[in-house]
């Protein structure tokens, strides 16, 4: 359930929202908008004070309404003016409001008391929204214009040209200058608060946002360093390596075939060099792969089948347990299998190096149909990693290994972006760890 505070956050979003052209557009609107939906609140409370004056005994029944017309008019003209802004038209309404106020306003001090009209204090309003929506120059102009008026309606009631139409008592007069004053301050005071610290958390939002957006791009960068300091290396040093890695397994192979009857330590020590010298191959193979993707050869593939491929090929001690859950309705994958068993074998070595004592591997998928992909979660039972390492982990020779080089799952990431998929990982501390890499599945036509 949504709390009262988030649906009204988001109603209040919903208000304010504009169709603009670009950011600077869509910034000024927003800020007209929710000037706007203020304004109807200030005029919608003079009216009700308005029309309370007359029942309290401060004015006449036609002073009342008539003050109370002011407001009325205003509050019609300002929804007018947001939802044209909603559409898109921003800097016209912006100009229409504040000169419209400015006629409007001198129009009712003009009628409404005259040179101690309440309505003087509305220019604050009108010239506030011109230097915060407009430009300096705008609200300057604007103070001039009222301070002509002033001075012209003072020339000429000293001149006995002018009486104002509609004068409240004295008591009438204090009441509605003080109702006008406090609904101004305080409504003006509130919407600038609420403005300032709004723009302040926006900023905050901001600069957050481009700070993690600025480490990403430095650990980016610093990953590209790392592949090209790679790539100049892994090209002449991958070849050179496993040539004799052939011969030494072939060697081996010789050695295994003319001694069969041979005594178990040689045999033992036969296959310890057979084992190491497939580690090394598989170094180089990792070395070689990460700084130079083959183009994927998509293939439609089943993901049963290929994940019970690669575990035929992957050596599972007898102390930990593999649990499968794998749908037999998915749908098939569209991907190089050859490159995904590389991914797939990677992830479960992984997770039974992170298990030196035993414990359970967990294998599942699960079909996202409206994204047309297939997540493969891979789930340990080992000691989990801290944040630091996550932050770290799909960097080029970062490894937390006593014999890791760092570029199992550099392999993965780059395997797996080059299938159309992605990898992501959670762990916390002592509870293990999951790799989650997304696939595209085999989309058929006519859905």
């Amino acid at each position: 359930m949504n709390k009262p505070g988030s649906w009204l956050a988001s109603v209040w979003e919903r208000l304010i929202a504009v169709q603009a052209r670009d950011e600077e557009e869509a910034r000024l609107g927003r800020l007209f908008n929710t000037l706007m939906v203020i304004s109807i609140w200030i005029v919608v409370a003079l009216s009700i004070v308005f029309l309370l004056m007359q029942p309290l005994g401060f004015l006449t029944l036609r002073l009342s309404w008539t003050a109370a017309a002011f407001p009325f008019v205003m509050f019609a003209f300002s929804v007018f003016c947001l939802v044209q802004a909603r559409r898109g038209h921003v800097r016209p309404m912006i100009l229409l409001y504040v000169w419209v106020n400015l006629i409007g306003i001198s129009a009712a001090a003009w009628v409404f008391d005259g040179l101690v009209s309440p309505a003087w204090v509305l220019f604050f309003w009108t010239v506030t929204i011109a230097g915060i929506l407009l430009t300096p120059a705008t609200a300057l102009w604007m103070t001039g214009g009222v301070l002509a008026s002033y001075l012209l309606m003072l020339l000429l009631s000293r001149a006995g040209l002018y009486t104002p139409p509609l004068v409240p008592g004295a008591a009438g007069r204090e009441y509605v200058h003080m109702s006008l004053v406090l609904i101004m301050l305080v409504f003006t005071v509130g919407i600038l608060t609420y403005l300032n610290m709004r723009s302040l958390q926006q900023a905050l939002s901001n600069l957050r946002e481009r700070s993690r957006q600025l480490l990403e791009a430095q650990e980016e960068l610093l990953r590209k360093e790392k592949l090209a300091v790679l790539g100049q290396v892994a090209g002449s040093v991958g070849h050179e390596l496993r040539n004799p890695l052939g011969v030494m397994s072939n060697a081996v192979y010789f050695l295994q075939t003319v001694l069969s009857d041979a005594d178990p330590t040689t045999r033992e020590y036969l296959d310890i060099i057979k084992s190491e010298i497939a580690s090394s191959e598989r170094i180089v193979s990792d070395l070689l792969d990460s700084v130079r993707t083959k183009p994927p050869q998509p293939e439609t593939v089943g993901l049963a089948e290929l994940l019970g491929q690669t575990l035929r090929k992957c050596s599972l001690p007898p102390s930990v347990s593999v649990k499968l859950d794998i749908p037999a309705a998915l749908p098939p994958l569209r991907v190089d299998p050859v490159q995904i068993q590389q991914v797939l074998r990677n992830l479960i070595s992984n997770g039974v190096e992170a298990m030196p004592d035993g414990g359970g591997l967990e294998i599942r998928a699960l079909e996202n149909k409206p994204e047309g992909t297939v997540a493969i979660s891979v789930r340990d039972s080992g000691s989990g990693m801290a944040p630091q390492v996550l932050a770290k982990l799909f960097q080029p020779l970062f490894t937390t290994k006593a014999r890791g080089i760092g570029l199992g799952l550099v392999v993965v990431k780059n395997l797996t972006q080059a299938n159309g998929g992605s990898v992501q990982v959670a762990s916390v501390a002592g509870r293990g760890s999951v790799f989650t890499v997304t696939l595209p599945v085999l989309i058929e036509k006519g859905k």
